[in-house]
């Protein structure tokens, strides 16, 4: 307690504006992940759209029986 006491406001206000900055940092760094595997989901569910329309058309082309 008497640590605490001792500290300044503005060496208070300094070391809670770093550990804010660090986990900011931290989202931000997890965000980065997040955006890449939100592009790569849509890339495979593009993929995977024009696969069904591919199948669907060429299996219209098919000469009937």
């Amino acid at each position: 307690m008497q640590l605490f006491g001792a500290q300044l406001n503005s060496d208070v206000r300094e070391s809670v504006l770093k550990q804010i900055h660090a986990k900011g940092r931290v989202l931000e760094a997890k965000l980065v992940h997040v955006r890449w595997g939100l592009k790569f989901l849509s890339l495979g569910m593009l993929l995977w759209l024009f696969a069904q329309v591919f199948w669907v058309v060429s299996y219209a082309r098919l000469p009937a029986r």
